[in-house]
């Protein structure tokens, strides 16, 4: 009898905790929006500009006519449109398209609403601790630094791109872990959606935890997924948003245009710069 008080005790006391660190966070990142007149210029947020940008040429130009690609010209003349960025898909853009469509349409708006977003990120991160290594005490522990990290958390919730980031990674991490533990087809198909918007988010992002997550899987993390299983997890998720980008993309400039694109970034980036005639005739 007095064990099952003391867990409950406990249970209370770890939830008033919680609840804390978050009221904390949420205290914490309005106080910097306010200061800041919400938009704080103590952090590099070209991020947002581009973001934000995008959704505004959605707007103005309309999305299908931009293929869904990032229009990131800030120029009104018309001969400046589109200017394409094509590397890397960004969702977040769609999410600013949308608030400016039903009227949010100043960044310090937008980035009070962020800050929401990556308050519920945080939660995750906090579900997915406790997950993993079955200990409240060290979710909260982990919560409670990320919460009075300024640099390292909370000056990227007040970013349009950046603040997407917890939400995305420890949403994937979390249902996964759920599915393998109870199989149920939800927890499945929530991962599905969260692997969507990671592959979605940022390349760099995505591969990079996939590796995160076949290292979980050498560590016996996921006992009960099989290999295969846990491959077309991976596949189903991150596919989709690889080829429906590739897709709008290709829509874009076309087929030819995109194979030299990605020819010479990837000549760039590891053999070598092409001849610089190349490079201006190209672009």
């Amino acid at each position: 009898m007095k064990v099952t008080i003391f867990t409950r005790r406990t249970f209370r006391i770890n939830h008033c905790i919680l609840i804390a660190l978050l009221a904390l966070f949420f205290i914490f990142e309005v106080s910097i929006w306010i200061a800041s007149d919400g938009f704080p210029a103590m952090a590099d947020q070209i991020e947002t500009y581009t973001i934000y940008a995008t959704g505004k040429n959605f707007v103005k130009y309309g999305i299908v006519k931009l293929r869904f690609i990032d229009d990131c010209a800030t120029s009104s003349s018309e001969a400046a449109h589109p200017f394409y960025y094509t590397h890397m898909p960004n969702f977040p853009k769609y999410f600013t398209y949308l608030l400016q469509k039903i009227g949010i349409k100043s960044i310090p708006a937008q980035l009070f609403i962020m800050i929401f977003i990556s308050g519920v990120g945080l939660f995750y991160m906090y579900l997915t601790v406790k997950e993993y290594v079955k200990s409240e005490q060290a979710a909260l522990f982990v919560l409670a630094v990320s919460v009075f990290n300024y640099a390292g958390v909370l000056i990227r919730c007040l970013n349009l791109l950046r603040g997407w980031t917890w939400l995305v990674v420890f949403g994937v991490l979390y249902y996964l872990k759920k599915y393998d533990s109870r199989k149920k087809s939800s927890y499945f198909w929530l991962g599905i959606l969260y692997c969507f918007l990671m592959a979605y988010f940022d390349y760099g992002v995505w591969l990079f935890f996939i590796l995160v997550i076949i290292f979980l899987k050498f560590l016996g993390f996921y006992n009960r997924l099989t290999w295969k299983r846990l491959g077309f997890f991976l596949m189903l998720g991150s596919g989709i948003a690889f080829v429906l980008h590739l897709t709008f993309v290709v829509w874009a400039i076309g087929f030819e245009t995109f194979i030299k694109d990605y020819y010479y970034t990837f000549c760039n980036r590891l053999t070598g710069s092409p001849s610089r005639m190349e490079m201006i005739d190209f672009y």
